[in-house]
């Protein structure tokens, strides 16, 4: 395959050469099958930017889900008859031999489709439909050989999103053995207050507290203190006052 499909996918697309080659890759077994050694293994040649305007008259049919293949009927009945091996100056069949000709070609888009939708993990259209195509997308042409006209197939940056996924390798992540709670929050710093106790006032009267005013708390002298959460009115354990080597020290009583 030509190493120019590395330049198909633009800046804005899932720009991996890989995924240029998987494709090229695909619908050259496709030809392979069909057209054997009736015509070289298709060569792709890059016709897309980030952004083109499709010629107008082409016919695109719907193959899979994001992917359409420029599919007149001239292009239809070349194909076929090279895959039949039909001579080349038959290019005025009969009406007959026309449907008939038109019927195979049906048959090998739905087979192309499938091998796409296989590869891009979308569905495969039960019978391709001509409707419109997109503006922008991975776009390729094809030659089947001297005289045959080129196939376009044209697919959205979308469904070239399941691809780009199974080609990147998943990390694979070291075993993590089960972590207690009490050894995660071990070395976390927690503020603890110490409520001596608590007695409340009119805001007159805290107005008008001077130097040498006594305020009287609800503890007694031997009662015990609370440890709190700053903001938290739930104790977490209770201590009494003590004195070591002249500083102030709580022996705790865990409630």
């Amino acid at each position: 395959m030509s190493p120019s499909a590395r330049d198909w996918l633009p800046d804005s697309a899932y720009s991996s050469p890989a995924l240029a080659d998987a494709v090229v890759a695909a619908v050259g077994q496709w030809a392979e099958r069909w057209l054997g050694e009736r015509a070289p293994v298709p060569q792709a040649s890059p016709r897309a930017g980030a952004e083109r305007r499709l010629a107008p008259g082409k016919q695109w049919h719907c193959l899979a889900e994001g992917v359409w293949l420029e599919w007149s009927e001239p292009t239809r009945l070349d194909y076929a008859r090279l895959a039949l091996d039909r001579a080349q100056r038959d290019r005025h069949p009969g009406l007959e031999d026309k449907q008939l000709l038109l019927l195979f070609a049906a048959r090998m888009a739905r087979d192309l489709g499938s091998v796409l939708a296989r590869l891009l993990g979308t569905a495969p259209a039960s019978n391709p439909i001509e409707c419109a195509a997109p503006a922008q997308g991975l776009l390729g042409a094809w030659s089947g050989g001297q005289g045959i006209a080129a196939l376009e197939l044209l697919i959205a940056h979308d469904a070239l999103a399941g691809l780009r996924r199974r080609q990147c390798a998943k990390p694979v992540l070291p075993p993590r053995s089960p972590v207690r709670l009490a050894e995660a929050v071990a070395t976390e710093q927690v503020a603890v207050e110490a409520v001596l106790g608590a007695v409340r006032i009119s805001a007159l009267d805290l107005k008008d507290i001077a130097v040498g005013d006594v305020v009287v708390i609800d503890r007694g002298e031997a009662d015990l203190v609370e440890l709190r959460r700053p903001g938290n009115a739930r104790a977490l354990a209770s201590a009494q006052l003590a004195r070591e080597d002249g500083n102030l020290i709580l022996k705790t009583r865990i409630n």
